[in-house]
């Protein structure tokens, strides 16, 4: 397995990795708050939006985020704070992209949300980053948008439960 991207509507975190792994499993939580599946290997990222929830699944490090787009003047005013990479105001899906590529690459790190994360200039597909390229997949369903960050430029997206339009 290099990479898969779930996104489920129905649910939980253990049903969708089951799903994608084809085995039923058991997904814990660490200290840290971070998710792993209990007996495996994978590398595994959970993020959450209203019902809908994506799982990032590797068998090397990843991150996952999914948000979904609206237009607000602060998201701008954090833009211009903490990103590189200048964000027009107005440009919803510019914003979200560098906010979700931000939340799912400090997953991924196992970091979060610091300073060094939110400074960092995150306007390519790819950063090279301690001595590796790190790649961002996104994908648009509806008015979400979902962001993996990890060491394959793509992954399939795997969408469970009712249709959904795709973007």
């Amino acid at each position: 397995m290099e990479l898969q991207i779930v996104l489920a509507r129905e649910g939980g975190a253990a049903d969708a990795v089951s799903h994608a792994l084809g085995r039923k499993v058991r997904v814990e939580k660490r200290a840290s708050g971070a998710p792993y599946i209990k007996g495996d290997e994978h590398y595994l990222s959970l993020s959450h939006k209203d019902d809908k929830m994506v799982v990032a699944l590797s068998d090397k490090p990843v991150g996952v985020d999914i948000e979904k787009l609206v237009d607000k003047a602060a998201y701008y005013r954090i833009a211009d704070n903490y990103f590189a990479e200048k964000i027009r105001e107005g440009d919803c899906e510019g914003f979200f992209r560098g906010w979700t590529r931000r939340e799912a690459f400090g997953k991924m790190l196992g970091k979060g949300l610091d300073g060094d994360v939110m400074r960092m200039d995150m306007s390519a597909d790819k950063l090279e980053y301690q001595g590796s390229t790190v790649y961002f997949a996104e994908k648009r369903v509806g008015d979400y948008m979902i962001t993996v960050a990890g060491y394959y430029p793509d992954g399939e997206l795997k969408i469970l439960g009712e249709e959904q339009d795709e973007e």
